[in-house]
């Protein structure tokens, strides 16, 4: 689970995301077309890419699609009791832990069953006053469908803002969502599809631009005046054994925003490290992801040092 605060988004990430855009747009386009459709270069070069193994072999792509499907298709998880949405970089990023776990041993191919997912955690918590939103939605919804009157359940809705004023804009966010896909739905699809170019200027265009009260030339102005802390970056992680017994929950935090300074401060601490490795007489293992490449341990200490803060909680519940 993510939890972050500040900042911007950098360029890279958003060229990653648009990437992401236009492969899917390339496979809907074959898929609808039935192969004769246009494809973009960096489209077809990765699709060419992905038939050859490289780093992810056909097994673990398998996984790979399988994992990003659960991931995008649940809210809430069991194991962490918590309600979130999917990480907005969850398609780049999961790959990419797939091949860490790969180069330290307990990945797909040493038949442990090793799934991975992102999540961002939602702004009201872990979802106890979500839960009565929700059921009061679900009881509209249903009242029709089994028979019910409409209005008891109609009533439930002010008392769920109540408790959860965000449902109040998430409800008009859906209503003016549906109203606005009506209106503008086809013109909409026609864009994403035959205008890429179009969608990917606007996107840039937004993302320069600074409109939410200077937030970004804030967050650049303190990183380059000192490096200065400038919001917060949180990633909790839960991880559980295949058995189900054993429960590990790892956070790690930083006072740097997600977008520019925690990147810059991953960018430069993965830098050092090889840098020292090299100063070491440590030869490098080749193309890798950044902990198979440094190592966890090794990375975690380089981090620390850079003042991220980071705990551990580990839970046993033997099998009965």
């Amino acid at each position: 689970h993510f939890k972050m605060a500040g900042g911007g988004l950098p360029v890279g990430t958003l060229n990653t995301i648009l990437d992401m855009y236009l492969h899917f747009r390339g496979k809907a386009l074959k898929a609808f077309t039935r192969g004769t459709g246009e494809q973009s270069e960096k489209s077809a070069e990765k699709e060419q890419l992905q038939d050859s193994e490289g780093l992810i072999t056909k097994e673990m792509q398998s996984v790979i699609d399988e994992d990003l499907l659960n991931n995008n298709m649940t809210v809430y998880s069991s194991m962490t009791g918590k309600w979130s949405l999917p990480f907005f970089m969850a398609n780049a990023n999961i790959p990419i832990v797939h091949v860490t776990a790969e180069r330290l041993g307990y990945g797909v191919s040493q038949g442990h069953g090793f799934t991975y997912g992102e999540r961002q955690s939602m702004p009201f918590g872990d979802g106890g006053n979500f839960a009565i939103f929700a059921t009061s939605i679900a009881a509209i919804i249903l009242a029709p469908i089994m028979g019910r009157p409409v209005i008891p359940a109609l009533c439930t809705l002010p008392i769920a803002f109540f408790f959860f004023p965000f449902g109040l804009i998430l409800t008009g966010l859906i209503l003016g969502g549906g109203l606005l896909v009506a209106c503008l739905g086809i013109p909409l699809l026609v864009s994403l599809a035959f205008f890429p170019g179009l969608i990917c200027s606007v996107s840039k265009f937004i993302n320069n631009s600074d409109l939410l009260r200077n937030m970004k030339e804030k967050s650049i102005m303190n990183l380059l005046n000192g490096f200065k802390e400038n919001g917060i970056s949180k990633c909790e992680a839960t991880v559980q054994s295949a058995s189900g017994d054993t429960t590990v929950e790892v956070s790690m935090k930083s006072k740097y925003d997600p977008g520019f300074g925690f990147t810059s401060l991953c960018s430069v601490t993965v830098a050092a490290s090889v840098l020292e490795r090299r100063r070491k007489g440590e030869a490098g293992t080749g193309f890798s992801t950044a902990v198979a490449a440094i190592g966890p341990e090794e990375l975690k200490s380089n981090l620390e040092k850079a003042n991220c803060k980071f705990t551990m909680d580990c839970k046993i519940c033997p099998s009965s």
